[in-house]
Parts: C-alpha cells; structure tokens; sequence
C-alpha cells in the first residue's frame, strides 16, 4: 500500500544496494524522473544526499487538485487502489498532504526542472514559488508553448517517437554536465 514516505525509502534502499556494486561510481549518480514521477523524485531528492544531480522532467510537482480533479477520473480511481483508499473522502485527506513546499528546500543536488508553458498539471504561477524554495543551484526550463510533453513533430517528423521529444536528450546532457563538475 503507498503512503506518503514508503517511495521514497524504498528508493534510497534500492540506491544503497546499487552503490554495493563494484561498477557503480557512488560520484556519478543522478536521478531522473518524470511527470508525474517528478513529484516522488522530489520527494526522494529532498531526503537523498548520495546524488550528484536531479532531473524532474515534465515536472508534476504543482497542487495534486490538478492531477486528481481536472484530469482524467482514472488518476483518483488508481491512486485509490494503490493508497487503499476505503472512500473518496480518505483519499481526498491523502492527496491533500501531498504539497512539496517542506521538500523542495531540502533537495541537496543540483537540479533541473522541465515544465510546459500551459502544463494544467504545473501551472507556471505555482511552479515558479515552489522553484524558488530551492537552496541549491537548480534551472527552470519552460517550453514555449506547450503543454505537459514537448511536441516537436514539427521540427523532425520522420524522427522515431522516443526522439520527438527532444528534451530527454538535453536533460541527459544537462545532467552529464553536473557528473563532470561543469558550472550550470
């Protein structure tokens, strides 16, 4: 059953048996996580000082309201499966604790945050005070124009889906900078 800090323990144990290995270099671990998956790497990050650097991409991070309320009902109904949920009322008391404002200043690695003009998932009006709760170096990217993924269709429309979205690419090259110690 998921509870508000079960990911997040789950995922440093996962990191610990990673860093027993002996073809892991402990300096060079990063996290990247998207959409709405950017919401428990936060929460992850917040309490994780082993990482060199973070990636939220297609950051979900805003006011769970959106996710729950605006978007498809499919979301509540599968968060209510997996919190075990017994009513909407409960899950509503859940999802009403799941504000980032207490985890965004304990983040310890740089970081970097991808978020849609017109994401409904990350208005910009809540993103930008939550940024700001930072206290390490972070960068903000906000595609113009755009909406919860990047659509550059346009742009390369022979390319494979995977490549559309050129972003993953640039977050790659934004994290490898940070592996090797290069100024954002």
């Amino acid at each position: 059953k998921l509870t508000l800090d079960n990911y997040e323990d789950a995922a440093s144990t996962a990191l610990t048996h990673l860093l027993e290995r002996h073809d892991v270099d402990a300096d060079q671990v990063g996290l990247y996580s998207q959409s709405f998956g950017s919401y428990w790497g936060v929460r992850f990050a917040a309490g994780e000082s082993r990482l060199k650097a973070s990636v939220f991409s297609w950051a979900s991070i805003c006011d769970k309201y959106h996710l729950f309320e605006e978007e498809s009902p499919r979301y509540k109904q599968l968060f209510a499966f997996l919190t075990g949920a017994s009513d909407e009322a409960e899950l509503d008391r859940f999802i009403e604790q799941m504000g980032l404002e207490d985890h965004m200043p304990r983040i310890s690695s740089p970081s970097l945050f991808t978020v849609g003009e017109y994401d409904p998932r990350s208005p910009l009006e809540e993103v930008y005070p939550l940024v700001d709760r930072m206290t390490v170096p972070y960068e903000l990217w906000v595609f113009a124009d755009q909406h919860h993924n990047v659509n550059l269709r346009g742009i390369n429309p022979g390319a494979a889906p995977m490549w559309q979205m050129d972003c993953h690419s640039t977050a790659m090259d934004w994290i490898c900078d940070r592996f090797a110690g290069r100024e954002m």
